[in-house]
Formats: C-alpha cells, sequence, structure tokens
C-alpha cells in the first residue's frame, strides 16, 4: 500500500498539472493581498514660453511609487503639502530627479491659518514654479478626505521605511506596503490659437453734437497662477473690475437725464489678457485709433484691495514727468489732487508711485499701454511686482470688504468730481457732508456677490474667449449700464499651418494645453518585494524540481527496503 502511494504520487508529479499546482502555490502565499485604489483630481502646473524661454511643468503622466521622504525621493512621486513646503526643500527634491511632484493644497478657508512664514515660503515656492523649466510633471492636488488619508497612509509607511536598525529598515523595505500612484494624461501640447475677448461700452453725452474727448476706465479680468484650471486671483484679477462695473451703475444714471450729462464721453474696457502683457489694452488701441485720440484721462484700476498691511492705503502710479508744463499732464495732475483729497477725506493714506515703463517691452501696470502722461493705475499694491499677485492663496478669503468698498466709493467719488469740475476749495463741514451725499453709491450686496463668483470661476487668460461663460457674464453685467456694449475677440495665432501666423515676439506668451486628471492611488508592495518574491518563487520552483526528480531515487530505496529485507548473517545463522 505505501509502494503504490509513493507510485501514485510520483505519476501526479510527472504530469503538467502537478507542476502547476506547485508554482500557484507560493504565488498565494507571497503575493501580496489587494487594494481598492483611491482616486483623486490633479491640476498640471501651467507650461507655457516667453519669448525664447520655456516655464512650468511640461510632463504629463505619472507612474510611479509614492514617498514623502526626500532622501526616497528618487525616481518616485513625491507628495508634499503646501504648508510644509518652502523653496530650499522643493529645490532638495528637485535634486534627487523623482518622477513627479505632487502638492496638495489646503481648501480656501484653511489658507486663513497659515502663519506669514507658510505665506511667505508658498509665495516664493511659486514663483520658483513659474520661473523655472520642468520637464517632470508637478501637480496641484486639492486637500480632501481621500487625499489626506492617502496622505497618511503614506508617511505611516515611509517612517517605518527609516527603521531604527539597518536589519528592521531593509525588512520594512522588503515586506512593507507602499502606494502607487497613476494619472495618465496626454503629453502638454502647444495651443496653436489662443483667443481673447475685450468688453466695451461706452456713455455718450447726447446733448453736444460735436464729437468729444473721453474718460478711460479700463480693468483686466483675466487670471494667471501656477496652475490654469484653479486661478482665480480674486483682488488681481476681480476688485478692478467691480470698481469699474459700480462706476458704469452710478454714471449710467447719470447719463440717462440729459440735464445731468458732464462734458465728456466715458468708455469702459473690460480687457482681456492683462496678464500677458496687457495685450487686451493694445488690441483696443491698435484697432480703435480715433478714439484714442480723444482721450484725455485713462485711469485702470488694478487689486485695489491689496495687502493686509496695506488694505488703508490708496497707491496711484503713473510716469515720471520732467516738466509738470505737459498740457497732457495736467489732467491727471487735476484727478490725482483730486483723488488724495478724497482719500484724506474717507480715512485712507494715499500714496504716488512714479515709475518708467521697462526697456524689454514687458509692462507691469496697464496705464503704461496707454503713451504720455494721460494714464494712472489705482492699486492697492505699491509693488507690481509683488507675487500675491499670480498667486493660488489670492482666493477672496483675505479680501477686506469694508476697506474695499470704502476705496471703491473714493474712486468714484474722485471720478465725479473730476468729470464735473468740482472745486475741491470747501469747508470742512461742507466736505463731510459733500462726501457723505457719495456714500452708499456701491452695494456692498453686489461687491460681495461679485467677488463670491470671482472666487469660484477660474478664469485664466488662455481660456477666455468670447463664449466663456465667465466672459458671458461680465457682458451682461456691463451691457446694463452702457451703451454700445460689444465683445471683441481676437487671437494669437502661432500654428505653423496659418498663413497669417504670428512670429513670437519677447512680450508674446505661447499657452501649452492644461489638463485636469483624475490619479489613482493603489496600495502596493514596493518594487523590491517583487526581486525578491521572484527569487524566491525561483528558489522553491528549484527545489520541487529536484524534489521531483529524486521520487524514482526513493521509491527504489523503500522498495528494496520493504520487498528484499535483509538476509540474517552468518554469525546469526550458526546461533
Amino acid at each position: 500500500m505505501l509502494l503504490d502511494f509513493f507510485d501514485d504520487i510520483a505519476e501526479t508529479f510527472r504530469s503538467c498539472n502537478g507542476l502547476a499546482i506547485l508554482m500557484v502555490i507560493p504565488l498565494v502565499l507571497l503575493a501580496s493581498p489587494g487594494y481598492a485604489s483611491q482616486s483623486f483630481p490633479v491640476f498640471r502646473l501651467q507650461g507655457f514660453e516667453s519669448g525664447s524661454n520655456k516655464n512650468g511643468s511640461f510632463g504629463a503622466a505619472i507612474a510611479a511609487e509614492a514617498t514623502t521622504h526626500i532622501r526616497l525621493a528618487h525616481r518616485k512621486c513625491f507628495l508634499m503639502r503646501m504648508e510644509e513646503t518652502n523653496a530650499a526643500r522643493l529645490k532638495d527634491v528637485v535634486r534627487m530627479y523623482p518622477l513627479a511632484i505632487v502638492i496638495i493644497l489646503p481648501d480656501a478657508e484653511a489658507t486663513l491659518q497659515l502663519s506669514e512664514e507658510q505665506q511667505q515660503n508658498w509665495l516664493e515656492v511659486e514663483s520658483m514654479l513659474l520661473e523655472g523649466e520642468y520637464p517632470i510633471p508637478i501637480y496641484f492636488a486639492l486637500q480632501s478626505e481621500t487625499v489626506m488619508q492617502v496622505l497618511s497612509d503614506l508617511k505611516e509607511i515611509t517612517s517605518t521605511d527609516s527603521g531604527s536598525s539597518a536589519a528592521k529598515a531593509l525588512v520594512n523595505a522588503i515586506f512593507g506596503n507602499g502606494f502607487q500612484i497613476v494619472a495618465s494624461s496626454p503629453a502638454p501640447a502647444q495651443i496653436p490659437v489662443t483667443k481673447f475677448a475685450n468688453i466695451m461700452a461706452s456713455l455718450i453725452n447726447t446733448r453736444k453734437n460735436v464729437e468729444l474727448d473721453s474718460l478711460m476706465i479700463v480693468a483686466h479680468y483675466d487670471a494667471f497662477s501656477p496652475s490654469a484650471d484653479l486661478s482665480k486671483e480674486v483682488d488681481a484679477s476681480g476688485t478692478g473690475p467691480a470698481c469699474l462695473l459700480s462706476l458704469a451703475k452710478t454714471l449710467s444714471g447719470l447719463y440717462g437725464s440729459p440735464e445731468n450729462q458732464p462734458s465728456l464721453n466715458v468708455n469702459f474696457l473690460l480687457s482681456a489678457a492683462g496678464k500677458v502683457n496687457f495685450l487686451g489694452s493694445n488690441h483696443y488701441l491698435q484697432n480703435n485709433e480715433q478714439a484714442s485720440k480723444k482721450m484725455r484721462l485713462v485711469l485702470a484700476l488694478d487689486s485695489l484691495n491689496g495687502l493686509e498691511a496695506d488694505s488703508d492705503t490708496l497707491y496711484f502710479h503713473r510716469k515720471t514727468a520732467k516738466s509738470t508744463s505737459n498740457a497732457q499732464l495736467q489732467d491727471l495732475l487735476r484727478f490725482q489732487q483730486i483723488l488724495e483729497q478724497t482719500a484724506t477725506d474717507a480715512g485712507l493714506k494715499f500714496e504716488v508711485v512714479f515709475r518708467r515703463p521697462n526697456a524689454d517691452q514687458w509692462f507691469q501696470w496697464e496705464h503704461e499701454r496707454y503713451s504720455g502722461y494721460r494714464a494712472a493705475t489705482i492699486s492697492g499694491h505699491s509693488n507690481p511686482y509683488h507675487p500675491m499677485r499670480k498667486s493660488l492663496l489670492d482666493n477672496g478669503q483675505k479680501i477686506n470688504s469694508r476697506k474695499l468698498i470704502t476705496k471703491m466709493e473714493v474712486v468714484q467719488k474722485a471720478v465725479l468730481q473730476y468729470l464735473y469740475n468740482v472745486s475741491q476749495v470747501l469747508h470742512e463741514e461742507d466736505q463731510k457732508n459733500y462726501y457723505q451725499q457719495y456714500q452708499g453709491l456701491v452695494s456692498e450686496e453686489e461687491v460681495e456677490t461679485l467677488m463670491h463668483y470671482v472666487a469660484t470661476q477660474p478664469h485664466s487668460s488662455q481660456y477666455l474667449g468670447k463664449g466663456h461663460p465667465y466672459v458671458r457674464s461680465l457682458y451682461r453685467s456691463l451691457s446694463r449700464y452702457g451703451k454700445l456694449a460689444a465683445i471683441h475677440e481676437f487671437s494669437l495665432d502661432f500654428s505653423p499651418s496659418s498663413a497669417g501666423a504670428a512670429s513670437v515676439r519677447k512680450e508674446d506668451v505661447v499657452f501649452y494645453d492644461q489638463k485636469q486628471a483624475i490619479a489613482f492611488a493603489y496600495k502596493v508592495k514596493p518594487a523590491v518585494f517583487d526581486l525578491f518574491l521572484s527569487v524566491a518563487i525561483a528558489a522553491y520552483v528549484g527545489l520541487v524540481y529536484l524534489s521531483v526528480l529524486s521520487v524514482p531515487m526513493l521509491h527504489s530505496y523503500l522498495q528494496s527496503k520493504l520487498l528484499f529485507p535483509q538476509q540474517s548473517s552468518p554469525k546469526q545463522k550458526a546461533k
């Protein structure tokens, strides 16, 4: 019976089915258990060309093991939170040559909890991201329960990788779990034709038949920050249009009555591509040459809220004048004096900032697009280069509504006094009464509603053609108050097949498409585990193979012992 049993075993292992069973056993015993994947949206860092320079991220797909430890970042996907990020740490990560970087952003309300140091660190990181060229994909992920769970598990796994001893670290590196991050996205492609849309309206003096000079009110409405799909910039791209729309509403009531119409026309321009060298204003000037000659004064409105430290300061940016006798300068100086007085009456600080345009034709304030001494920018920022003007932190949470409305009321009062040539020579009590009649012109509810809308609608420069919902919404708002409202679309065409393709100039920006992707996080064994598993399986199969080969030898040995027992020795026989 025993020999028959061994015969059956040998016959089984001679067949393919037996060997297959032995092959599957180690896979079942050693393979890591399966885990369901977790997914979350990610947003790629902007990619663009400025002249001959490439900036931003030009990678897309991710398929790499994740880590939160810098020394383990080589050829992995590195995850980090905004709160923990600074320029030095980002440089250290990049030096490790990771396959991808994912930065987790807090929600809008959580940004209020960031310390001053954390905010400054992040602004430096944003500048570094926009000014450098990165061949790897760099993504932003919004903080969510799923993302934070993945990050928490990953940090726990990473902490075990650096065990208390080399042996423990080696064991953890082989048998510990890890996360594989996978995001499928096509490689960034250059946008051959970028469309922009100017939104215009006018208020015309109908009492006089002659063509009058005009006051030009302009504000750009587009945003530009490290992520195109997250660009909102409530202060940088929202407060200027809000003030312009409020002015249009107030002035439309005055121009509606012929007896109240001032002796100037007013043109409103919500300009496109403000973050692309103010191409919207440039297009307006090129296509409205006659109207540009009639501009007596140009006022650009930009980032009226400003920094928290400057929330009670109004800055007046204009070109340096060598002589005050210039005819164009007189109107600007008169408005400057009016604005300074009204700001002082409202309890605001007022400061004039002189600046010459850059020689490289890259403008920092919109009034620089308008030649001569007839233009100025009213802003809450003293420095055009402040990184907050292109930051994801400009999400509306730090808008001081009361201060913003006060600034808007000051601008409205100054414009009305300029249009109607109201004397500033008033007694103190008269000044107080005169200012009070302008209070309430700006609707706090309307301003807050518009700020909320801006904060919920990404509106990066390259997306805002005339059909974009954000553009249509602004057009409907302006058309309610201004006459001859229109949307004028223009484009930059860099497609090689286009007969009229534009050549890329130093001041032009060529955008690359920005695709939102879905990242999947799989909990898996580390890559070194696969190597260990392969060696273990090979050793196991080798042992099984040798064992199968030794079955006939074992069979023969047992057969000889059981069927042919040893005969008694001669001494035993003699006894």
